[in-house]
């Protein structure tokens, strides 16, 4: 696996705020990385991947939420 895919499934560590707002971070830096890529195939796959750490972050973050 390449360093870069390895960054991107690292499991993350810190308060449930820091997850919440590294997730985003990801799906943001998926997206940016989007607008260079040609092949569809893997535009669509990181989308996808984008799309999950986006539903991550907002699941955590109301998970947290209500656990208050």
């Amino acid at each position: 696996m390449g360093l870069m895919a390895e960054s991107i499934i690292k499991p993350l560590s810190g308060s449930v705020m820091e997850r919440v707002a590294n997730y985003r971070n990801k799906a943001e830096e998926l997206r940016v990385i989007l607008e260079d890529l040609l092949v569809h195939d893997l535009r669509q796959t990181l989308r996808r991947i984008a799309t999950e750490y986006d539903t991550m972050a907002r699941t955590l973050a109301r998970m947290h939420d209500e656990s208050r």
